[in-house]
């Protein structure tokens, strides 16, 4: 009996620690290029530069000239209008409700320029940016400043400082354990900045880990994001129903 009830205490501890692990997780791979962060409850294109390996901006590129907000480059970068319209006109691994990352102005409105806990700068508060979230949490990137201001040596995509603010498309991107193709450049979120929405929007700078507005007329990069799981994943069990299948279990083993 005592052997049985270990046995019975030693899986329940299991199915718990099982729990638990799940719980915990932040970026999960799904397959076929697909990845479920279960913290923001969002599913990320694994790769962050799809507009140009899929070929949709070599086929679609278009230069409309100097203030134009529907450029399309061939690299993948595009003017806001454009990176909106391809996000929302995404349709991949059976999903076509595909957007731009969002942000939220977590102070005053517009721009709260700091180092660090603001929606504005270097090390912004992660909690109301999803890009900045993929940066600091699930990447593990610094930003340029350290909280105190001062410059660090490791920051950005590629952990050395080389990008000083300016594009430096030359230096290519990097792939990361689960995500493929991160831009050092900018990217696109689909917010616009709220002091002057007809022509500015957000963005985010993996380059050095900042996060600001630009003029929607700029050529940045756009990574697709989707709400919630592309897999259906059942819901725990509670640790009271898994004690009481069990009690049911030891009471059927007893009577045989």
């Amino acid at each position: 009996m005592q052997q049985s009830r270990q046995k019975t205490l030693a899986l329940g501890a299991l199915l718990v620690l099982g729990i638990t692990s799940t719980a915990q997780a932040a970026l999960i791979d799904r397959g076929d290029g697909l990845i479920y962060d279960d913290v923001l409850d969002v599913t990320w294109l694994q790769d962050a530069n799809y507009a140009f390996t899929s070929g949709y901006a070599g086929a679609n590129a278009v230069d409309s000239g100097s203030g134009a907000t529907d450029n399309i480059f061939a690299n993948g970068r595009m003017g806001w209008d454009a990176a909106n319209t391809w996000a929302a006109n995404l349709s991949f691994g059976g999903y076509d409700d595909w957007r731009l990352t969002t942000m939220t102005d977590t102070g005053t409105l517009g721009c709260n320029s700091a180092n660090s806990g603001t929606d504005c700068g270097y090390n912004i508060d992660t909690d109301f940016s999803e890009m900045a979230y993929m940066y600091h949490n699930n990447l593990g990137l610094k930003s340029r400043l350290d909280a105190s201001g001062v410059i660090q040596s490791d920051y950005g995509v590629f952990g050395n400082g080389a990008y000083n603010g300016v594009d430096k498309s030359s230096l290519g991107e990097k792939d990361f354990t689960v995500m493929q193709n991160v831009q050092a450049f900018v990217y696109w979120s689909g917010v616009e900045f709220a002091l002057a929405p007809a022509v500015g929007a957000w963005s985010f700078v993996p380059g050095d880990g900042h996060q600001r507005g630009d003029n929607k007329n700029e050529e940045f990069y756009a990574w697709a994001v989707r709400d919630g799981d592309v897999t259906a994943v059942p819901p725990p069990v509670p640790f009271w129903l898994i004690g009481s299948r069990l009690i049911g279990l030891l009471g059927w083993k007893r009577k045989r």
